[in-house]
């Protein structure tokens, strides 16, 4: 009897108190895990309510930025139009000064919202993967070990839920601020477009007016670019250069007026045939020859310099001029300039097969290296 009653004393009653205890812990940690797992129900109901109008919103703001680049470089082409019939002008001498704040619209861009789109989301299915199934083959001990360990990562996962809703729900007034930014922009855009047009129907208006002037007038006084650009109101003088300083003569008898044959050395042609090309890779030597200027680099400048040069009919450069530079730095066009001005010869453009002085319009552009 002492044997038994110390058997029973020594196994049996440690191992009752023991399974008694695992199931106390079993109870527990189920219950933790009901807890844990109506609050990811109720955070993914919550999550799948705010998704929806995050995405629309996110969808919006892409789309009305893609429509500003769009407007963007619409304004540009008329831009560029206008600085086109502006120099046309300008060689007929009637053309008003250039108004440079125009070339501001090159400066009008989408503000950059540094904002990260994305947030970590556990999904419902990731989540599944984990979650208890049955427990009808499995000991108290294991049940316990399988508990501790998911509710250890519903715990997790629900902290992330509730950074994740947390993020997009005080996101939410930030994107409307920039959304109606945007559209503000828009609208600003949109009247830029009609001043830049109306200016552009006024040159074209002028150069019409400089037309009739001509035509009404006669070829007497005016300079010789009129000959080239309006070649149909006096075919027979076009190709020449006249002193019509006594001119009092009929149109119909030319042969009476002295005629000088103007030297195709000294003309400069904007059409040509043949356009005038580097000898070699241009954007390499560019690459390989331009020094980023310090100042550009400390404020992390980067841009465009646009250039336009004559290239002579035996492939010199000169009359460098900067066209457009980039904005707020000097030091970057300088650079273009002493790249372009050492540059060895290039091949001359053709006009007839014949080689011909021309001008040459060529961006300059300054990135910073990507780290």
């Amino acid at each position: 009897m002492i044997k038994i009653a110390l058997f029973l004393f020594v196994f049996i009653i440690p191992v009752l108190g023991l399974s008694q205890s695992a199931r106390k812990i079993n109870k527990a940690l189920k219950g933790d895990y009901a807890v844990q797992f109506e609050r990811y129900d109720s955070l993914m109901h919550i999550s799948d309510s705010i998704t929806p109008l995050y995405q629309q919103l996110k969808m919006e703001i892409s789309d009305t930025v893609r429509k500003l680049e769009n407007q963007r470089n619409t304004i540009m082409g008329v831009l560029i139009k206008i600085m086109k019939v502006h120099e046309e002008l300008t060689k007929l001498e009637v053309a008003d000064p250039f108004d440079s704040s125009m070339f501001n619209i090159i400066r009008v861009k989408p503000p950059q919202y540094f904002i990260s789109w994305d947030c970590y989301l556990p999904t419902r299915s990731n989540t599944q993967q984990f979650l208890i199934g049955s427990f009808d083959k499995m000991s108290i001990r294991d049940q316990n070990k399988k508990l501790d360990t998911v509710i250890s990562k519903l715990v997790f996962i629900n902290q992330k839920i509730t950074e994740t809703n947390d993020q997009k729900i005080k996101r939410f007034p930030l994107l409307n601020i920039i959304k109606q930014n945007y559209a503000n922009l828009g609208v600003s855009l949109d009247s830029t477009f009609s001043v830049y047009t109306n200016k552009l129907v006024y040159l074209i208006e002028q150069k019409e007016q400089a037309k009739y002037t001509f035509r009404t007038k006669g070829p007497s006084g005016f300079n010789l670019f009129y000959f080239s650009e309006f070649p149909e109101e006096f075919p027979h003088l076009s190709k020449y250069r006249h002193n019509y300083a006594n001119y009092d003569m009929e149109l119909d008898k030319p042969k009476e007026m002295e005629i000088i044959i103007e030297k195709k050395e000294s003309e400069v042609y904007t059409y040509v045939d043949e356009t005038a090309a580097f000898k070699g890779n241009l954007k390499q030597y560019l690459d390989e020859n331009i020094v980023y200027p310090q100042r550009a680099v400390q404020l992390e400048i980067e841009g465009r310099c646009y250039l336009q040069f004559i290239v002579s009919d035996s492939g010199n450069i000169s009359n460098i001029k900067v066209k457009r530079g980039v904005p707020d730095c000097p030091e970057c066009d300088e650079e273009a300039v002493r790249v372009v001005k050492g540059m060895p010869n290039w091949i001359p453009a053709e006009i007839g097969g014949k080689p011909v002085n021309s001008t040459f319009n060529l961006p300059v552009s300054f990135k910073l290296p990507t780290q």
